[in-house]
């Protein structure tokens, strides 16, 4: 990836928009085929022919190796269900989290 988008020219990006057109293209071609293969494996032999693809992949479909985001929703969780608030419902619930855990994005 390009460190300074600012700098590139038109052209450069154009290029490099290309560029990742053809890899997505590619790589959703050669996986029509895939059936029973080890996604792992497959990756660790591929990742050099699609590395923008595997940068997505890797971001996106790797699993967290901590426990603390599951633990923290159960904290809030029971910050909002208390003793006094036991009327309510699980969604009322899951709404009063939701907002808790996207209190930035709504500032």
């Amino acid at each position: 990836m390009y460190t300074s988008e600012k700098r590139l020219t038109e052209e450069d990006k154009e290029k490099h928009r290309n560029l990742i057109r053809h890899e997505v293209n590619a790589f959703l071609i050669e996986t029509q085929t895939l059936n029973d293969m080890d996604p792992l494996m497959w990756w660790k032999a591929k990742r050099f022919n699609f590395p923008n693809v595997a940068r997505v992949a890797r971001k996106w479909l790797s699993v967290p190796a901590t426990s603390t985001p599951s633990e923290r929703v159960f904290s809030i969780c029971g910050l909002v269900d208390t003793a006094k608030r036991s009327n309510l419902l699980g969604e009322s619930i899951q709404k009063q989290v939701f907002l808790y855990n996207n209190m930035d994005e709504v500032k």
